[in-house]
């Protein structure tokens, strides 16, 4: 579905919500030019009529992305999660996008700790899959 420096996806099939397009996602430092492709691919992935989750260093904060998201994507929903470090202090730019019946399944998502200099990357785990779904 998309593949280039700043996104790759995959596309997968669940015995009972169909079609779920997974997207990694890396903002550009510029938050206008991060916006501009984070609102191309929604429109694109909306258009799908699939599922989708959007996994990503957004490179802006949750906050910023919760009050931009209902006035231009109204169904989508914002999973928080990871943190990033710096010396202006900590700010939440890694976390989880979702939209369609994946929404209503139930999940955690977890920060963790690594050997990364600033970022405690994020894990999402779907707590009702087994391995034959």
């Amino acid at each position: 579905f998309v593949s280039c420096h700043w996104a790759m996806s995959i596309q997968t099939e669940h015995a009972s919500l169909g079609q779920i397009i997974v997207v990694s996602f890396y903002g550009h430092q510029d938050a206008n030019v991060t916006l501009k492709r984070l609102e191309d691919l929604l429109v694109r992935l909306e258009n799908t009529g699939f599922c989708f989750i959007i996994a990503g260093d957004f490179n802006f904060t949750s906050e910023q992305t919760s009050q931009w998201l209902p006035t231009n994507h109204p169904r989508i929903q914002l999973g928080k999660g990871g943190f990033l470090f710096t010396a202006k202090g900590v700010s939440a730019i890694d976390y989880f996008l979702f939209r369609g019946p994946v929404c209503a399944t139930q999940t955690s998502i977890q920060t963790l700790d690594t050997g990364l200099a600033t970022h405690r990357p994020v894990k999402l785990v779907f707590e009702s899959w087994t391995n034959t779904e």
